[in-house]
């Protein structure tokens, strides 16, 4: 929602207003806060936790202007909406890069970070694309796509993403992942689910890259990240 619809406009709203795109970022992420709280309330048993759309971010080459605009990409990408709920506060260098008179750092109000940070039992991953970062903060692709031009096939993507996930607080216990491939008629339409191969009845689409993000989630799963089954058995990797 916060880059097609307000940063690229390719999504409803339709807008191109960055000033306006990360203020919805702060009431998107508040209004997550507020919902986990609201079902904590009901009383019902059942794990709760956000859907959070993860790529990795990595530098196009070994310099230190690369690696500069890689961190600020990802805490932009990843580290403003993960920091967010499992630490309990937005980036410093993304605060920073936006100043502090920019309508998200000015609209921060006492005892929102304490909503959004409120204990969730899960995280789900959903992961498109790696993204590669260039010394001016540009993006560049490194591998083959799917239909979609701009979602480059690396499925080792998604194990990056995940063990990452194990440096972060306990908040999240069980991760669940998802990588759809997308379709090229209109790359602007939600991500169609990929099926997983274990589930009978379906060929493997044009672009997939087989057991491979099979294989990188069972190697998170082995390096000591908490993955849910649901993974494998509901959720599509490709």
């Amino acid at each position: 929602m916060v880059q097609n619809g307000y940063l690229w406009g390719h999504h409803a709203p339709g807008r191109q207003a960055p000033e306006a795109a990360y203020l919805v970022t702060h009431h998107l992420q508040l209004a997550h806060g507020l919902a986990v709280q609201a079902l904590r309330a009901t009383g019902q048993a059942g794990r709760i936790g956000p859907a959070l759309n993860l790529h990795p971010c990595y530098p196009a080459d070994d310099s230190p202007e690369a690696a500069a605009a890689t961190r600020l990409y990802d805490g932009h990408e990843n580290r403003l909406y993960l920091d967010s709920v499992l630490k309990g506060g937005y980036p410093q260098d993304v605060l920073a890069d936006l100043g502090a008179g920019s309508r998200m750092v000015s609209g921060i109000r006492d005892g929102d970070l304490d909503v959004i940070a409120s204990p969730v039992d899960l995280l789900a991953v959903q992961h498109y694309t790696p993204i590669y970062v260039t010394a001016t903060g540009d993006t560049t692709h490194r591998w083959p796509t799917s239909e979609a031009d701009w979602q480059q096939i690396h499925p080792e993507g998604m194990y990056d993403i995940l063990t990452r996930l194990r440096l972060l607080p306990d908040a999240a216990p069980g991760a669940q992942a998802r990588r759809p491939l997308v379709p090229h008629d209109d790359p602007r339409q939600r991500p169609l689910s990929v099926a997983t191969t274990t589930q009978p009845g379906r060929t493997p689409r044009p672009g997939r890259p087989g057991q491979r993000g099979r294989a990188c989630c069972s190697s998170a799963r082995s390096a000591g990240v908490s993955i849910s089954p649901a993974c494998f058995a509901n959720r599509a990797i490709s």
